[in-house]
């Protein structure tokens, strides 16, 4: 018998229209220390099913069909009955670490919690297998940060102990539903090396959701592709991979930027975007979900359901032209090209600049951000009443200029000081020592009014949209936030400017009505980007604005940035872990280690030919798909 069993699992939502289907006939089996692996845009249906299997659906969604763990029914099963099964039989790794840590308590005390609830720990013995864990997870002095509160880590340390929590009772079943997406490239792969040793291990069964291709490669034996609540290909991992059937998989491929050389930078290459954008749940055809967008549609699709086209093996596409994928049919390793008319921007070479060519300004002209010796420390807490207090240097001696019109990135583990770093350059935190130059003025040296005006240059996309979206306001006030400060439009100008913007990050303008919880976690985060773009600032500090988009999404929102680039001149300091996004934004790329910068220089040469031991362990710790990565789950990298 199947550990887990899912049998024609319907989830229907309610919407002002009735009730929408969104998620269709789902139907898997996972046996014990089996992965599985669940990749879709955002909207496909895959948080939901995760919801579903932990009986976590929204009051007011009806779910059908059949859950089973270990032969026992979990559909209709009473809350009290789920309490205890969820936490001790099967756990699950939130998208959002700020939705799963309470922040009026200590960290040390919520990963003890489940120990002590089922397990019957006492508080004693509980913490300490809890501060064990954090050690586990790659949390720094442990045991002296077991009294500190949520708000007192970084947004990857903050996933580091949300998985921690879930790994604590040893779960027969572990749902990670983008369980490193916060999370830097080396820690990435630390954190899915343990996951998996830790199902190898317990022979645990693992539901890993990821809008990264890369991951999914890597860390799955099967892989289910879902689109509008339905399958539209699964297998085992290697054989998809090795021939990618469906339109939709491919279109996925395709828009994935990659760490190859690009060309010089006057012919920066767009990436391939999937016509269209996720229709409503409500709008979905009757037959094939993926009709409306893609190329080889014939009428019927839109009416009749798609039947199962074996490719080869267990591997399974559902599309009624099967005709349609022969030409595109081929490895995903680089030796097929993409079908003509599948994408609807394919990487073709950036149109011409039009009236800003930054690349062509002089080195001569003043920069437009110059950082000078920037150093922050913050004072840690005593270890008793009398002993000194030490200090965290965030950040020491960081010295770099960007030029207008140029992209600088900044990548680097988690805790190096990206963030403190973009906030002492947005004027939100206070330097210990050195300044920050915009347009030649010290920003830290403004008095209020005079810094107010000069953020009218300067917008920021903050790496969490929950904690930067006011649940309490609609997407309109939120998104014109920034227009009604500066008071330059009039209401019906600011609401039209909002609902272009909203349309260039992939979204409706009826969402202009809608709040914040009514988004997944990657809309909310186009919402953010699409506040920062409202201005057309100069600068754009950047804090992971793509780590929580699919790869589809993720495309459209680089080409924009791209295109305003080339048409506007604006300028982007790019925070990110993402190394292939960095490579294809970026003019120069800084390496931050401990507060420090270790490396410097072009993307391609400094990926291609890294000096400083860190930086090839970043590079090195990239998820590939390639020949020999495919279902190869590496060991994890040493903390360097």
């Amino acid at each position: 018998m199947p550990l887990l069993q899912v049998s024609q699992l319907n989830i229907a939502l309610p919407t002002p229209r009735g009730l929408a289907q969104a998620v269709r006939g789902l139907d898997f089996t996972l046996e014990r220390g089996e992965t599985l692996g669940l990749i879709g845009e955002s909207g496909c249906g895959k948080s939901l099913t995760a919801l579903a299997l932990m009986g976590l659906l929204p009051e007011r969604a009806r779910a059908s069909g059949s859950i089973r763990l270990d032969g026992q029914e979990l559909l209709g099963l009473p809350d009290a009955a789920l309490c205890r099964i969820r936490g001790q039989r099967m756990a699950m790794v939130f998208q959002e670490p700020m939705t799963a840590l309470n922040p009026l308590h200590r960290i040390g005390d919520q990963v003890a919690e489940p120990l002590r609830l089922h397990s019957g720990l006492g508080r004693a013995q509980a913490r300490g297998q809890a501060q064990a864990l954090l050690e586990r997870v790659g949390i720094a002095n442990a045991a002296q940060r077991m009294d500190a509160y949520p708000h007192q880590f970084s947004g990857g340390q903050r996933q580091r102990i949300t998985i921690a929590m879930a790994l604590a009772c040893g779960p027969d079943l572990l749902i990670a539903d983008e369980p490193t997406t916060a999370l830097d490239v080396t820690l990435q792969q630390q954190i899915l090396a343990l996951i998996a040793e830790l199902v190898a291990e317990r022979q645990m069964a693992l539901i890993l959701i990821s809008h990264d291709l890369g991951v999914i490669a890597q860390n799955v034996d099967r892989m289910l592709v879902m689109y509008g609540g339905s399958v539209v290909e699964r297998g085992a991992t290697a054989s998809v991979f090795s021939a990618l059937a469906h339109p939709y998989t491919r279109g996925l491929l395709a828009a994935r930027p990659q760490m190859a050389p690009v060309a010089p930078t006057g012919q920066r290459p767009r990436l391939a975007t999937i016509a269209g954008t996720v229709p409503e749940l409500a709008d979905l055809p009757s037959g094939c979900p993926f009709a409306g967008r893609c190329a080889f549609t014939l009428p019927t699709c839109h009416t009749t359901p798609p039947p199962a086209v074996q490719v080869t093996g267990d591997h399974v596409a559902y599309c009624l032209r099967p005709e349609a994928m022969a030409p595109a049919l081929g490895s995903a390793l680089g030796t097929a090209p993409i079908a003509p008319g599948l994408i609807a921007a394919s990487a073709q070479p950036a149109r011409a600049r039009g009236r800003f060519d930054a690349r062509n300004t002089p080195a001569s002209d003043p920069p437009l951000l110059q950082v000078c010796a920037l150093a922050r420390s913050y004072p840690l807490a005593r270890q008793h009443l009398f002993a000194p207090r030490s200090q965290l240097h965030a950040l020491q001696g960081v010295d770099f200029v960007v030029r207008a019109g140029r992209s600088v990135g900044i990548v680097g583990e988690s805790g190096s000081g990206k963030s403190t770093l973009a906030r002492l350059v947005m004027a939100l935190d206070t330097p210990s020592a050195g300044s920050v130059q915009l347009l030649g003025q010290d920003l830290h040296a403004l008095p209020a009014q005079a810094l107010r005006q000069a953020r009218r240059d300067m917008q920021m996309v903050f790496q969490d949209p929950y904690g930067s979206l006011d649940p309490r306001q609609r997407i309109e006030r939120i998104v014109t936030e920034p227009l009604q400060a500066l008071g330059t439009a009039s209401r019906a100008e600011q609401r039209a400017q909002a609902a272009a913007v909203l349309a260039q990050v992939g979204l409706r303008s009826s969402d202009l009505d809608k709040y914040p919880h009514e988004f997944s976690g990657g809309q909310r985060q186009r919402i953010a980007i699409a506040r920062a773009l409202i201005t057309r600032p100069r600068l754009i500090v950047a804090d992971e604005p793509v780590s929580a988009l699919d790869v589809s999404v993720q495309a459209q929102v680089l080409n924009l940035m791209q295109d305003l680039q080339q048409q506007c001149g604006v300028t982007y300091l790019l925070i990110s872990h993402d190394l292939a996004v960095v490579n294809h934004l970026c003019d120069e790329v800084l390496v931050l280690y401990q507060g420090r910068i270790v490396e410097r220089g072009a993307p391609g040469d400094l990926f291609q030919n890294a000096q400083h031991p860190y930086t090839r362990t970043l590079v090195d710790a990239v998820p590939r798909i390639a020949p020999g990565y495919i279902h190869a789950r590496r060991m994890a990298v040493p903390m360097v």
